[in-house]
C-alpha cells in the first residue's frame, strides 16, 4: 500500500475503490495535501528493533539524564533564578537548552507510557521554569544569574534564541502529554 493510500487522514483521500493510487494520483494527493496534526499515539512502532530502545529511553536514559542534571546543578539554576533557593549558577552558559530538551523528551515518553514519577519531575520543572521567567518575559538562567546587564543583548552568543526555541518545543511536548500545562500559558504571556 502506498503512502497516500495508507495515511488517508493526513493526505486527504485514497484512490477510487480503495485501490492503490497511481504515481500521478499520489503526486496530486501530496501536492494538494492539507497536513493535519497527529498525536504521538497515532503511530505505533511494531518492529523488533525500536520498541526495546524506546523502553530503554523511558526507563533508563530519561531517568539517568535527570539525575545528572540534578547532580550538576542545572535544574537548580531555575530555582535560583526564581528566588526559591540561594546559590550560584552551575553549568555552561547554554545549559537551559539541554534542560528544555530533556523536558521535551520526557514529555514525549510520558505520552506513550504513564509514569507518575516522571509526571512529578516534569511538573516540578515546569513550575521552576515558570517561576524563573521574569515579568517582562525574559528567561535565561545564565544571563539572569551571571550577566544580567546582557539581557536582550548579543542574542546569538548568549544562545537566548536557541534556548527559546528549545523551550517552545518542550512546551509543545508538555502540552501533548497532559490536558493543560502552566508553561504553555506562561511563555505566551508577558506583562
Amino acid at each position: 500500500m502506498g503512502l497516500a493510500a495508507s495515511v488517508p487522514g493526513l493526505f486527504g483521500g485514497v484512490a477510487p475503490s480503495g485501490q492503490e493510487p497511481s504515481s500521478v494520483q499520489t503526486a496530486s494527493l501530496l501536492r494538494n495535501a492539507k497536513p493535519s496534526d497527529l498525536p504521538l499515539t497515532a503511530a505505533q512502532i511494531k518492529d523488533s528493533f525500536r520498541p526495546p530502545r524506546l523502553v530503554g529511553n523511558r526507563t533508563r536514559t530519561v531517568d539517568h539524564t535527570y539525575k545528572e542534571f540534578e547532580a550538576t546543578g542545572w535544574l537548580r539554576d531555575f530555582k535560583i533564578a526564581a528566588g526559591k533557593v540561594q546559590g550560584k549558577f552551575a553549568g555552561p552558559w547554554w545549559v537551559d537548552s539541554d534542560v528544555y530538551k530533556w523536558m521535551e523528551g520526557a514529555s514525549h515518553a510520558r505520552v506513550l507510557h504513564s509514569d507518575v514519577r516522571l509526571d512529578a519531575r516534569v511538573d516540578e520543572l515546569i513550575a521552576d521554569i515558570t517561576a524563573a521567567q521574569q515579568k517582562d518575559g525574559y528567561l535565561g538562567t545564565y544571563i539572569q544569574l551571571v550577566l544580567p546587564d546582557l539581557r536582550w543583548k548579543n542574542l546569538a552568543f548568549s544562545h537566548a534564541l536557541l534556548c527559546a526555541g528549545s523551550l517552545f518545543e518542550a512546551a509543545g511536548g508538555a502540552w501533548s502529554s497532559s490536558a493543560l500545562t502552566s508553561i504553555t500559558l506562561s511563555i505566551s504571556t508577558t506583562e
